[in-house]
This record gives C-alpha cells, structure tokens and sequence, in this order.
C-alpha cells in the first residue's frame, strides 16, 4: 500500500492560505470543511496545480515537489470540477489520455483502457461522446482516465457534485473499492456520504486541519449551524422554535418523515415517548425537539409518562404517526386517550387508528392550516 505524507503544506492567494500535515495510508481518505475552507486549495498544492508556499508532499519517502510534471503525474493525479472541455472526444480517447505520462503512442494501450473501462461498468460507452455521457457516465469515465496513469496516489474534489443517488452511491463504492489499491484523498460536503463511506476524516476549517479520526467523532456541529446525527449519517434541520402545535407519539421511525415535513413547514412539535435507540428518538434529539425519553426496549415509566402528558396537553392536538402498540410501548397508548379524555384533538396515521381520527400523510399540511 502507497502512502502519501503531506508535510507543512500551506498555499493559498492574497487574502487566503490554508496549511495541513495529513498522512493518507489505507481506506478512503476525506477532506471535509465548509465552502471556502480550502478543500479545493489544499488538493491542487498536493498535486502541484498550485505552487505552494512552503512545505513537501512524499510519496513513498519520493518528494513529489522536486519530479518533473510528466514524473510527477505517474505518481499522483487528481479529478477536478472543472475539468478541460472534453465534450468531442469519444469515452475511450479521454481514457486514453491518462497514458500520456506514460507514452506519446496511446494507440497501444487501447486494450487496458477497455479493461479499465470493463471494471467500472461503462465498456459499452467506450465509443460514446462525452458529451453524451450523464454526469454519473462522465465522472466514470474520468476515473477510468485516472486509473490509466497507474497513479500511486488518487486525489478527487467533490466527486459527487450534480450526481443522483444512484451515481453518488456507485461513485464512492468505487473509490472506495480504489482506496485499497492506492492512497484516496476525496474531497465531500455531504455528511451523509461522509459517515457511510469514510475511514478517516480530515476536518478542515479557519485555515487548517482541525479534527484527524473516525467520522463518526468528526465535530461537525463546530462548523456547521445546521443538526446533524451521526448515529444515522443524516443532516437534519432544526426543529422550529415557539409552543409547540402538535405532539407526535412516535415509535419504530414512523414520526421521523413527520418531524421532518413539520421542520420544514416551520411547525413547533414536541415528541414523547420515544425510546432511546429509536430512530424517532435519533431524529428528534439530532434537531433539538422537545423530548421525552424511555430506557431502549423498557416499559415506559411513570415519569416519562406524565412528561409527556403535560407536552401533550400544551398542544393543540396529538398526532399519533402510526406506529403499533405492544408491551414497551403501549403506555403511549394511555397517553393519547388521555389526551383525548381532556380535550385534545387526537388524530393518527393508522389505518386502524386505536384511537382519535385518522389522518392520511398528505392530510398533515391541512391539518396545520386547521390548528393554526
């Protein structure tokens, strides 16, 4: 396995320079920060795009700074946004292009480039214009065009940009699949994509690296406003603030699409009772919801009960998202006839509602209207 040292590397322009030391060894490797942190910067100084202003990149002890260009990029290679317009060119000629380091006579590495092309699905596009090509195809292509330099090291900036989620899952699979043959430096914003694809995280912000681990620990809410869950991989938004209109009685994730519409309609709820482990529970702590919690797989308490009886009677109604009621969870039951008993409107999203009226997904915005 090829390691890559990034060593005091600090580049930038007037205004802006952004410094880091990485040692990217085994796994797939991600850069992570906000815009303008200096992803992108810090990618084109590792690969030489950009004259640093001081430090080193090794390869294999190799100080890549002191190869010539055409050395240096059978050693490192990098895909970028912005790319050169290869619009015309069939599929199989931009792959091509990656033995440039290598020969002048591509011609004669047309076979590797079908098996290169073979082992990431897109053979048959070989005589395809790029043009023509989805961006998912395009991105492809150019890691085909990358694997033909036989490059040490791999450096990608925003790989999943304009994909779909198909193409994003497919892409990273694949540089992951990559990371076990070479060293894998890929640049993402997408937590999501970062805590089910990464190994190591390299958090960058203010101008440095600022967090090296597991993604799972990566301190993201330092950077970012907006929640997150790292239990899940998910972004969420913050539960909006005021009394709250509804209270969800959640379970088995049924009030996690609910929190999320009402989060986006800008509807104070209140959720209980939700079991710790839960992915309701997950969600709602994740967006800082009101919140009243049970012991993973306990008989709700008492306690928790009453508190949640009290959010409940705060409302303006409850909803109950639809999830069956068995042993852990059947005092949820008690809550919502109760509820009911003193006067708050009880609505579920059961089709066998055990008690209030029902209420389908689609009808949630309506009932809003109708609180409000």
């Amino acid at each position: 396995m090829y390691r890559v040292r990034v060593d005091s590397v600090e580049a930038g322009y007037p205004g802006f320079r952004v410094r880091a030391d990485m040692e990217l060894g085994e796994g797939l490797n991600c850069l992570v920060g906000p815009n303008g942190a200096g992803k992108s910067t810090l990618i084109r100084a590792v690969v030489g795009l950009l004259r640093p202003i001081r430090g080193a990149v090794y390869v294999d002890g190799v100080n890549v700074y002191r190869l010539s260009p055409r050395s240096r990029a059978r050693v490192l290679t990098a895909l970028l946004p912005d790319a050169p317009t290869l619009h015309f060119m069939r599929a199989i000629d931009v792959v091509l292009l990656g033995r440039y380091p290598h020969s002048y006579l591509l011609y004669r590495a047309v076979d590797e480039a079908m098996r290169v092309m073979a082992r990431l699905g897109i053979g048959d596009l070989a005589e395809r214009r790029f043009a023509e090509l989805s961006s998912g195809q395009r991105q492809r292509v150019l890691i085909a065009r990358a694997l033909m330099q036989r490059p040490r090291a791999l450096l990608v900036d925003e790989p999943t940009v304009h994909l779909d989620i198909d193409a994003k899952v497919h892409v990273m699979s694949m540089l992951r699949e990559l990371s076990g043959e070479m060293a894998v430096l890929v640049s993402i914003h997408e937590p999501d994509i970062m805590y089910r694809f990464c190994d190591t995280v390299y958090l960058v912000w203010g101008g440095t690296i600022r967090y090296v681990g597991p993604p799972e620990e990566a301190p993201l809410t330092e950077i970012y406003a907006v929640p997150l869950s790292p239990a899940i991989g998910t972004l969420e938004l913050p539960a909006p603030r005021g009394e709250p209109l509804l209270h969800l009685v959640p379970g088995a994730g049924t009030c996690t699409p609910v929190m999320r519409r009402l989060a986006a309609m800008g509807v104070p709820f209140s959720v209980g009772v939700a079991h710790v482990g839960d992915l309701d529970h997950f969600v709602a702590a994740a967006m800082g919801a009101p919140l009243v919690s049970e012991r993973p797989y306990a008989e709700i308490s008492d306690s928790a009960l009453e508190a949640a009886l009290r959010m409940a009677l705060r409302s303006r109604a409850a909803l109950h998202c639809g999830c069956p009621f068995e042993a852990a969870n059947s005092r949820n039951l008690a809550l919502l006839r109760e509820a009911a008993q003193r006067g708050i409107p009880v609505y579920s999203l059961s089709r066998d509602p055990p008690v209030g009226e029902r209420l389908d997904a689609a009808g949630l915005a309506g009932l809003v209207r109708k609180l409000g």
